[in-house]
């Protein structure tokens, strides 16, 4: 699970230098274009744009994207099948099986390849702003427009302790491994109960450790960040072409 360790990636990548907010409009902007537009074909460019800018600007390794990518693919392709045998009412063909009568229905496909397109694009533009921003970063962003500050700081606990849940675990399978408790089916269980069982132990106290380590540091309920400007006229600027270049795309596509 370390490429789940999204942070690491982030802190590494050259847009990273970038300002919270150059990136957050470049995300959402592009994922409102998507949104208004229609055409499939336009929603595929972008998802493979922001590949590209996720994998050679950003630097983030291919292998990890292609992981990252493969979670909500997962989930999309049966979502998406199911639509073509209940959006008509044109058929294409039928299958039958036994007394089970199933239509494909044209209308179903291209509903079916407009949704997975608007949500591989959207899914890359996210990922473009997950992987190139840190947590605290982000959430101090929106503190600056205005959200509260107790939000903020939940939400950032609760995002540390996810990935404190996530080391836990893997730590605990590791020890259980080691000592055999996955060699065989019903071992596997027995571990995986107790694994279970005491996760939220281990997780506790390991949350309580961390509370003591940063009351340690001075910890005053605010978590430090880099205080980047909000704007750069000159990031804006190169996002706005980049935002016309899309439109430009978006119609060109339309009359070819």
């Amino acid at each position: 699970m370390e490429f789940l360790n999204l942070e690491h990636y982030a802190l590494k990548s050259p847009a990273y230098m970038l300002s919270t907010w150059t990136k957050i409009i470049l995300s959402i902007g592009t994922l409102i274009m998507l949104m208004i537009f229609d055409l499939p074909s336009f929603s595929f460019a972008v998802f493979i744009i922001m590949s590209i800018l996720i994998t050679s600007y950003s630097k983030i390794p291919v292998r990890v994207y292609k992981k990252l990518i493969f979670i909500p693919f997962s989930f999309l392709v049966p979502a998406t099948a199911v639509l073509i045998f209940l959006i008509g009412p044109t058929e294409l063909y039928t299958i039958i099986v036994g007394p089970i009568r199933i239509n494909v229905y044209k209308e179903g496909i291209v509903t079916a390849i407009q949704t997975m397109a608007r949500a591989m694009g959207g899914i890359s533009c996210l990922y473009f702003l997950v992987l190139t921003t840190p947590m605290a970063e982000l959430f101090n962003g929106l503190r600056n427009i205005g959200l509260p500050e107790f939000i903020v700081e939940i939400s950032l606990m609760i995002y540390r302790f996810i990935f404190v849940s996530i080391e836990e675990a893997e730590r605990m399978v590791i020890a259980a491994s080691s000592r055999l408790g996955m060699a065989g089916f019903r071992a596997h269980l027995r571990s995986f109960a107790m694994i279970g069982g005491l996760l939220f132990i281990r997780t506790w106290k390991r949350g309580e450790n961390i509370q003591a380590a940063m009351d340690a540091r001075c910890y005053s309920g605010r978590y430090p960040s880099l205080n980047k400007p909000l704007f750069s006229v000159w990031e804006l600027f190169v996002v706005f072409l980049f935002e016309m270049g899309l439109i430009g795309l978006y119609y060109l596509m339309r009359w070819i």
